[in-house]
């Protein structure tokens, strides 16, 4: 291993570092940034230390907790029993919560939401703070998820470059 593999060592790490923190982080994109890192860090190694299938791996578990935030106040709100529209604007709040505000958004409007909606189409009070409290929980999964595929990740890495 030359030197300047050794230097690269240290911007590796903490681009992992930071796509870990960044699954926590709202507007910070955690897992594709841990894959562009561990990307980067193959293209100019020649691939010696990460080759196709580990990028694979890191591709398919970037594009899992994807999936897994996009649908987690959605499976929430349905495992909770709110109504098909409700659902559907978990699932579209949701998405907008990224764009459109603080980070709290992301977690604020769904739930606030899956609430309205359930109240205007004429359930209970109860109903509808149980569908937003299931929101809640499938935010709260989806963050524990994202944390570990992020953390699953940065081995990946790690055990990749040892591994050479």
């Amino acid at each position: 291993m030359s030197w300047w593999e050794v230097a690269l060592l240290v911007p590796l790490a903490g681009g992992v570092l930071l796509g870990i923190a960044g699954s926590v982080l709202p507007l910070l994109p955690g897992p594709p940034l841990i894959l562009a890192v561990g990307a980067g860090y193959a293209w100019v190694t020649g691939f010696r230390h990460l080759g196709s299938t580990t990028l694979i791996a890191l591709a398919v578990l970037t594009a899992a907790s994807m999936v897994v935030d996009w649908l987690a106040g959605a499976l929430g709100a349905a495992g909770a029993g709110a109504s098909r529209l409700a659902v559907i604007t978990a699932t579209v709040l949701g998405v907008a919560g990224l764009f459109l505000g603080p980070w709290w958004a992301v977690v604020a409007l769904p739930l606030l939401g899956v609430a309205a909606v359930e109240r205007i189409a004429g359930r209970s009070t109860r109903r509808s703070l149980r569908a937003a409290a299931g929101v809640g929980i499938g935010t709260v999964v989806s963050g524990i998820l994202r944390v570990t595929i992020s953390v699953a990740m940065g081995l990946i890495i790690v055990f990749g470059f040892l591994s050479s």
